[in-house]
């Protein structure tokens, strides 16, 4: 099962995701431009970020968005692309369907919202494209 982030030399970060899961792909560290090319080749339907203002992620959330990810039979692989050193990271999510989208943001939005507040950097709302 793939490893929580963690904290490393004081700063809240993603350490790796141990054992390759197949869901997951890899994205590197690419640009926003990057994200909007997944989105229109159709490979990511739904996006939700994590932000850091010099603090790291906000870990629970982070966590959760993995394992709600990982765990939702609407969602058909996942992107994970890191954009900072604290940690920033995107997800973007292909649905196996996309006339489920709408329902793993709402799913995702909620999951966010019951997790309690950010005191770590920020967490968008999961969109679409």
């Amino acid at each position: 099962m793939p490893a929580d982030p963690v904290e490393t030399d004081g700063l809240l970060t993603w350490e790796n995701f141990g054992e390759p899961h197949p869901k997951i792909i890899e994205g590197g560290f690419p640009s926003q431009l990057n994200i909007d090319q997944l989105m229109k080749n159709d490979e990511c339907h739904v996006v939700i970020e994590f932000g850091s203002y010099a603090t790291g992620i906000s870990l629970p959330h982070a966590a959760n968005v993995k394992t709600w990810l990982l765990n939702s039979p609407d969602v058909e692989s996942i992107y994970r692309i890191y954009w900072g050193k604290e940690g920033e990271v995107s997800f973007c999510a292909k649905v196996s369907d996309i006339s489920r989208r709408q329902k793993v943001i709402h799913g995702l939005n909620l999951m966010v919202l019951n997790t309690g507040p950010v005191l770590n950097g920020s967490v968008s709302k999961a969109r679409a494209n």
